[in-house]
């Protein structure tokens, strides 16, 4: 039946002359429109290493000198400490909340916000993302962020062990980038200039599992910093709440909708949950500051509209190719009629429509992933979300023929389909006529 089927093909090659450059036309349209789609789609869904849709940041300042409920006798340090405290207290005795840790206003995991630094081991450097974050403050913990090296140490143990300002944590990915392995606690993590300073170097204390920092973004290659954190709101240095403004990462238990708690509760944190000179200014879910971030980035505009265009271009195509298979095959029923007089049975007839068109879709998608490879070669495929040209996670994206190979299946995949839609009620119809009537007008 292949045999036969080729044959057809052969003494028809100038009849689908034209579907053919179709097809080839639309493998390299289909390649053009899903390579882009597709990888930003598998962005999307890679896994942030934490919970996130179970964490929200409410965010705290002082109230302004002018504000009627500014009170300049608790306009100091341990005031300010106090008030800290009794806003975390009112936080944590909610129900609805798991655990709470105190954080820096700036660089912050899911915020999109985080400071810059070369980290260099032998020949191999990287400018990866570093956050600093207030140990003792139960942050892992209420990040729930998994600790792989040392290993069977929790969250709450890597948060209650001492450390100092040397002892970076890092995740895994960049453990591996530097040192070509997980398992590197103990090690020194080099930045240009300390090597020739008196700084004692800095060491990898705990190894995290990967993270993403920003969610528009993916990257996994991260450094935290720890600080103790200092409740002298006057004091702008590292490890200080620069002039008293901070965060509270906030856990909530499970089934509890991070967006609609604060929702529901919105009075009560405009108007309750302050104390002293301190109060709550926003509250956000992180991914709704995800879902803010990739709009203020036109990440999802440009997702949407590519999605749409995908849609579009690919549903005309589509149509054009179906519309096209449908009438060749309807112009084959006199051909359909004169092998039913020869005993040619209506599934032979229909299976061999059906194989020369598979046959057909192989030769075309092989032709046009050939010359779109041309361009591919020279131009590369389509890459990941990075920033600051840190490398992005080690995926099939991240590798050209693993990435070329895939993309080619789901363009076949697209082709075949197309293919069979075209062809199969044409061949359907046309193998049930009978020889009579499909040569009445010989």
């Amino acid at each position: 039946m292949i045999r036969h089927a080729l044959k057809n093909l052969w003494s028809r090659r100038w009849t689908n002359a034209w579907l053919t450059l179709e097809l080839v036309v639309l493998t390299i349209l289909a390649w053009v429109i899903l390579d882009p789609v597709i990888v930003s789609l598998y962005d999307a869904s890679r896994p942030m290493g934490y919970p996130n849709e179970k964490l929200a940041y409410f965010s705290f300042k002082p109230f302004d000198k002018e504000w009627r409920f500014y009170n300049p006798e608790l306009d100091d340090s341990v005031h300010f400490f106090q008030a800290v405290r009794q806003i975390q207290a009112q936080l944590q005795e909610r129900p609805e909340i798991e655990n709470v840790a105190l954080t820096y206003t700036f660089a912050q995991v899911g915020t999109g916000m985080c400071s810059f630094n070369n980290y260099f081991q032998d020949a191999d450097t990287i400018y990866a993302p570093s956050v600093q974050y207030a140990h003792g403050e139960n942050y892992f913990q209420t990040l729930g962020i998994e600790i792989l090296y040392p290993q069977g140490m929790t969250a709450e143990q890597l948060d209650q062990t001492p450390v100092n300002w040397r002892d970076y944590i890092i995740t895994e990915s960049l453990a591996r980038y530097l040192f070509g392995r997980p398992d590197v606690v103990g090690r020194h993590l080099l930045r240009p200039g300390y090597e020739k300073s008196n700084f004692p170097p800095l060491k990898v204390f705990a190894v995290i599992k990967d993270v993403r920092i920003n969610p528009a973004v993916n990257s996994t290659m991260a450094v935290f910093q720890p600080y103790y954190i200092c409740f002298d709101y006057s004091n702008n240095s590292y490890g200080s709440l620069y002039r008293g403004q901070g965060n509270f990462l906030v856990r909530f238990k499970p089934g509890v909708n991070p967006d609609d708690f604060i929702d529901d509760n919105r009075h009560w944190i405009n108007n309750v949950l302050h104390a002293g000179n301190l109060y709550i200014y926003e509250a956000k879910s992180l991914p709704r500051i995800a879902e803010e971030l990739n709009v203020d980035l036109e990440i999802t505009n440009q997702a949407r509209i590519g999605i749409l265009l995908t849609v579009f271009f690919l549903l005309n195509a589509v149509l054009g190719v179906v519309g096209t298979l449908y009438l060749q095959t309807r112009r084959r029923q006199r051909e359909a009629g004169v092998m039913k007089s020869f005993g040619a049975s209506t599934r032979r007839l229909a299976t061999t429509l059906v194989i020369e068109s598979v046959i057909l879709t192989f030769i075309t998608w092989l032709a046009g992933c050939l010359l779109y490879l041309q361009y591919a070669i020279s131009s590369g495929l389509a890459e990941s979300v990075s920033q600051n040209h840190v490398p992005g996670v080690d995926s099939w994206v991240s590798h050209f023929w693993g990435h070329y190979a895939l993309i080619s299946l789901i363009v076949l995949a697209l082709l075949l389909l197309v293919m069979i839609a075209g062809t199969l009620p044409a061949a359907l119809k046309i193998s049930r006529t009978r020889p009579a009537d499909a040569l009445a007008d010989e």
